[in-house]
């Protein structure tokens, strides 16, 4: 019998994964605005994580400032953008240093929020710029490497959880993620490079097959630590989920934890290691 969990899961997955690839083909601001629209989210969920008032300024500093901070790097205002998470950086250090802060939480409270902003405001924008710049509808070669992560995220985190469920017996990271196996880690790789030669057979077809495997081998891994650092984030606070915003899958952070790590990696070996003219 299907448990009402796995039922919504599987509504939502039906209803959200071709929404989110649609969006990924038409790009443009369409699409710009729904990573702003999960950076905000985001933010917002690691805020609340460690009840930060929404009217406090220790919320909307960093708030206001990361999803600034996304906007500008995402299209092409790489130091504007910077200068957001910088600026993030000396208000909220000026703030605590003024404040009625307890002297033993200032420094946990200054780094808490200042990792945060990093966390989304540096990453966040990788996910906009491995699409590419393009106008609404213009396609871009980039739409397929988004798609190829996508997919590979989707298809190992499943991979991983079946792998894990039939034949985990050695935990991966017992303190930070009980349910984790290595057996789930290894299956997940397995997922991740079976859609990787999927797409070297239909779509990325005049892509080095090397080329494919190393880049499935760093999704592979840099989206399961992903996966254990925002864990280790919901452990150190004592939460199951981010947030309840998707019924069967917790918040935006939990859906999306994966692609934070893993999109910075792509893209850079997209520009610097395969020279790719529109990243």
């Amino acid at each position: 019998m299907i448990s009402k969990n796995l039922t919504q899961r599987l509504i939502v997955a039906a209803v959200a994964i071709p929404a989110i690839l649609f969006m990924v083909f038409l790009g443009g601001d369409l699409f710009l605005y729904f990573v702003l629209l999960l950076a905000a989210i985001g933010m917002y969920e690691y805020l609340s994580g460690a009840k930060i008032a929404m009217h406090s300024p220790f919320f909307m500093v960093p708030f206001a400032g990361v999803v600034a901070s996304v906007y500008l790097t995402a299209t092409g205002n790489d130091v504007l953008g910077g200068l957001c998470l910088l600026g993030i950086f000396i208000l909220i250090g000026i703030m605590l240093a003024v404040g009625k802060e307890p002297i033993d939480r200032l420094y946990s409270r200054l780094t808490y929020i200042v990792w945060g902003c990093f966390y989304i405001g540096l990453l966040y924008p990788f996910v906009y710029l491995i699409r590419g710049e393009t106008g609404w509808m213009e396609a871009a070669p980039g739409q397929w490497w988004l798609f190829l992560l996508l997919g590979s995220l989707w298809l190992g985190d499943t991979a991983a959880m079946f792998f894990g469920k039939m034949f985990g017996k050695h935990k991966l990271a017992p303190i930070v993620s009980p349910n984790k196996t290595v057996e789930g880690f290894i299956g997940g790789f397995i997922g991740v490079v079976i859609v990787a030669m999927i797409f070297k057979i239909f779509w990325l077809t005049d892509i080095n097959a090397y080329h494919l495997i190393i880049i499935s081998i760093l999704i592979g891994l840099f989206g399961q630590l992903g996966d254990l650092v925002e864990s280790l984030w919901k452990r150190s606070l004592g939460i199951k989920d981010s947030s309840a915003l998707i019924p069967g899958h917790g918040g935006v952070l939990d859906r999306f934890d994966s692609l934070l790590f893993s999109a910075p990696v792509l893209y850079l070996y997209l520009k610097y290691i395969m020279h790719s003219s529109w990243v």
